[in-house]
């Protein structure tokens, strides 16, 4: 088998993706051995996945900072446009320490009653929140260099 990119070079590995025969050269242009399709099916993949949880954290921050609004507008008060942010950022928070608690957490199932996992879900978001409260920065700053990386690959790519 001869490598898909160049036909005259003997496949020394195959992309662990489609297949494809790779000679030394494709085999070790990244960190897998994957052909350039299959990688720039991953980018786009990446992307569109951080589009996705991106547009999911707003939306939860968003119905948080509302529902908080109606639960102060109910008792006679307003709230502040420090408390807004306050509370959109505790969404967005939320959602940072979720993902960091299951990463570290094993993924195995609890055999829990009703109550059990009302109060498993309670105490994680609560755990949630003061993780995410210090990581959220971090990680806000990471996915943004993240997508503009990804963006300039894709436009270097022309894909």
């Amino acid at each position: 088998m001869n490598c898909y990119n160049h036909i005259d070079q003997p496949a020394v590995g195959t992309c662990i993706d489609c297949g494809k025969g790779l000679c030394s050269e494709c085999a070790h242009k990244y960190t897998d051995p994957i052909c350039d399709s299959c990688n720039l099916k991953r980018i786009r993949k990446e992307k569109s996945e951080m589009i996705k949880r991106w547009a999911i954290i707003l939306i939860v921050a968003f119905f948080m900072t509302v529902f908080s609004c109606n639960i102060e507008k109910d008792k006679g008060t307003a709230l502040s446009t420090a408390a807004l942010i306050a509370t959109f950022y505790g969404g967005i928070s939320i959602q940072y320490g979720w993902r960091a608690l299951n990463s570290i957490t094993p993924s195995m199932f609890l055999v829990l009653p009703i109550v059990g996992w009302f109060i498993y879900f309670v105490v994680k978001a609560v755990i949630s929140g003061l993780i995410g409260f210090f990581i959220t920065p971090v990680k806000i700053f990471q996915d943004i260099k993240r997508y503009l990386e990804l963006r300039e690959i894709l436009k270097y790519t022309n894909g």
